[in-house]
């Protein structure tokens, strides 16, 4: 009896090792594919989809007049007017392939509408410096990703030279 208990929580403890493995499987294959995906980014320069060069003191208004949007002449996005406030928090949620990443793509000005227009403080993006724009919005994803290092590293990334004071700012929010 007492070598069958031992066999037994022996087999149990690898069963629990094994399903754990089997289920980081799944998340090893995805962060593969999406680090193939960054270096063909990193590798092909894309032509920004704006070119404007104001500066506005962002206040959080953004909104999509009459957008639409489409993949290879296939609609993604039809005839999308869209409005949030400073302050707002907005959830978009949809069935896989129902435009939501494109919308929030469209928004950030990653995207520029085949039609329509896109607003930040009723200001069209075509005449908006988009890099100084972006740098006053916060996204958070539905699985948030973080890099190998500190809390530190993971805010100061992409800003190499950020004060301990500016680090801490945007931690606080």
């Amino acid at each position: 009896l007492g070598q069958f208990v031992s066999f037994y929580v022996g087999a149990s403890m690898l069963s629990n090792s094994v399903l754990a493995l089997t289920r980081g499987t799944a998340d090893l294959v995805a962060a593969g594919v999406s680090l193939g995906t960054l270096a063909a980014i990193d590798s092909e320069r894309v032509e920004a989809p704006y070119g404007g060069s104001t500066r506005i003191d962002f206040t959080g208004r953004l909104a999509l007049r009459d957008v639409t949007f489409s993949y290879g002449g296939e609609p993604v996005l039809r005839g999308i007017d869209f409005d949030l406030a400073p302050g707002e928090h907005v959830a978009i949620v949809g069935p896989n392939g129902s435009g939501k990443t494109t919308l929030l793509n469209v928004l950030l000005g990653m995207l520029k509408p085949d039609s329509g227009l896109a607003l930040a403080d009723a200001t069209p993006y075509a005449e908006l410096d988009l890099e100084h724009f972006r740098r006053g919005i916060g996204v958070v994803m539905q699985r948030a990703a973080f890099f190998h290092g500190t809390i530190r590293d993971n805010i100061a990334y992409g800003h190499d030279g950020a004060t301990d004071d500016a680090l801490a700012a945007a931690a606080r929010g």
